[in-house]
């Protein structure tokens, strides 16, 4: 089943089942993000990722 999930980031995302894809759709601040939330800026977000890459078994 397709998805949507808000990080405490405040970002927006999309999951895709069907092509496997989670797709950003609003990057930080979209939502109001936590206020004790701290961006990584040793680790760039992408705009996509794969299933694989996000949900590892």
């Amino acid at each position: 089943m397709d998805g949507y999930l808000a990080t405490t980031g405040g970002r927006f995302w999309f999951i895709d089942t069907v092509d496997e894809l989670v797709i950003l759709l609003g990057d930080t601040g979209y939502f109001e993000p936590d206020q004790l939330f701290v961006e990584d800026i040793e680790c760039p977000l992408q705009a996509e990722y794969s299933c694989e890459e996000i949900f590892v078994i």
